[in-house]
């Protein structure tokens, strides 16, 4: 459970890009050191699960960033190994997701 705001591109290429041309997160923290990174693909099926989109408040547009409510939670459906071009022999996973919204579903 997320117990912020979790911000989040509607575009893949946006996401995969933070994956720096070693395989690691681009953004790191003490720790995740070892890890493979993670890309959440967030699979939306039913109206209340949308995210708020704030592209048009966000520093960079092209970023699409949408916002999930503090309390959201993500259920794995899948995961997938991604392949990354400029990193060849680094695992990075896709896990694709269901989010639970706080109040809204179990």
């Amino acid at each position: 459970v997320e117990h912020a705001c979790l911000s989040a591109s509607k575009d893949f290429e946006v996401a995969a890009a933070l994956i720096g041309r070693d395989g690691s997160l681009l953004a790191r923290t003490p720790f995740d050191q070892g890890m493979a990174p993670v890309l959440l693909r967030v699979k939306v099926s039913r109206p209340q699960e949308l995210p708020a989109d704030v592209g048009w408040l966000s520093a960079v547009a092209a970023d699409q960033e949408v916002v999930f409510p503090a309390g959201t939670s993500f259920r794995p459906l899948f995961t997938q190994r991604l392949l990354i071009r400029r990193a060849p022999h680094t695992d990075a996973f896709v896990v694709t997701c269901r989010p639970v919204m706080p109040g809204r579903d179990k």
